[in-house]
């Protein structure tokens, strides 16, 4: 009869805590948010990196790759004001957080070579 009676109680609790209101009792509940923040990050990231090998193509004078990047840059960076418009912040917002993208990436790569083509490696398999 104890473990009965034990067992219906286990079975409340567990409940509760997952159906219950409470947000605090899921340490999941934020799993959908985080996905949404860390697509945007992304977003800003491979626009970031498109940006600085558009840079590098028009610099060594490869105009087919330039004119592949640019209009990858320019897709993503659309994308990517776009949800900050979503979340109310303007246009100056979402480029300067963009640049901020662009001197990070430049600063790793300047101490690793093997950045920038990692990095265009996660976007093409990212966003195709």
């Amino acid at each position: 009869m104890f473990r009965i009676l034990f067992l219906i109680a286990a079975i409340v609790t567990c409940s509760n805590a997952v159906a219950g209101d409470n947000k605090s009792a899921n340490p999941f509940s934020n799993h959908q948010v985080n996905e949404k923040r860390e697509r945007q990050e992304n977003l800003f990231r491979c626009a970031a990196a498109y940006g600085i090998w558009m840079k590098i193509a028009e610099e060594k004078k490869e105009a087919d790759n330039a004119q592949r990047y640019t209009a990858r840059f320019e897709k993503l960076s659309k994308d990517a004001q776009n949800s900050f418009a979503a979340l109310g912040k303007g246009e100056n917002e979402a480029d300067n957080h963009l640049q901020k993208h662009v001197d990070t990436l430049v600063k790793f790569a300047t101490s690793d070579g093997h950045v920038l083509p990692a990095i265009k490696t996660f976007c093409d398999r990212e966003f195709p």
